[in-house]
């Protein structure tokens, strides 16, 4: 196998669960933010 190719998959993985982690967290604040603004008026 070329290693070259298994590099470059194993980092286009480790990039896609990265931006998944990311957008996980954006919208996990804006739900956060959303419930809290509401307590608060």
């Amino acid at each position: 196998m070329n290693s070259e190719k298994e590099a470059a998959l194993i980092n286009k993985r480790i990039d896609a669960s990265f931006k998944r982690l990311i957008n996980t967290r954006y919208q996990i604040n804006v739900v956060f933010n959303h419930t809290y603004t509401r307590f608060i008026v």
